[in-house]
């Protein structure tokens, strides 16, 4: 049974869920703390959920080692085809150093939807910031989809001001532990 990680505390809820993790282990501080690689000293703040200390990205990196695998679910996303993207002329070379970690892919996911959701509202950048209260160069960056200038934490502030509701959820990893 997955244990869900609601839209409203997505660091808090899935600190939770990784101190509830390490306590299952029973091991040792300087053992989890090898496993994690972190400081020994960071073990007990993990245990007491990582509140304010560790963002969701870091977060998503401890869920493997833990043998937990993490999942990420959209809901509300325009129904409406995106329009086609203007050619700019300029071509971006491609990434060799993609993340595909559940955090890189979780990043690319979600900056597309809200991409798709600037995209299809129908409304000019002006007028869709003004209602939901984002500054219009944020949704330009949100709707050329450019991904260095928003960590996953701030995506999923976004989410729901665009009308998406974002769940994380964690299955335990067969065969690991």
């Amino acid at each position: 049974m997955p244990r869900i990680v609601p839209n409203t505390t997505h660091r808090d809820r899935l600190g939770g869920v990784i101190a509830n993790a390490i306590e299952d282990l029973r091991e040792s501080r300087l053992e989890t703390a090898v496993r994690l690689g972190v400081n020994e000293a960071d073990v007990p703040l993990l245990v007491a959920g990582g509140r304010g200390r560790y963002t969701v990205d870091r977060l998503l990196d401890f869920c493997e080692p833990l043998g937990l695998v993490p999942g990420m679910t959209i809901i509300g996303l325009n129904p409406e085809p995106a329009p086609p993207p203007r050619m700019s002329g300029k071509v971006r070379p491609l990434d060799p150093e993609r993340d595909y970690t559940p955090r890189g892919q979780f990043h690319r996911r979600l900056l597309s939807a809200l991409s798709h959701q600037v995209s299809t509202s129908g409304r000019t950048q002006h007028e869709l910031a003004a209602e939901v209260g984002i500054h219009r160069s944020t949704l330009g960056s949100l709707r050329v989809m450019e991904g260095k200038r928003f960590r996953l934490d701030r995506l999923l502030d976004l989410a729901p001001k665009l009308g998406l509701t974002v769940e994380l959820t964690t299955y335990p990893a067969t065969g690991l532990k």
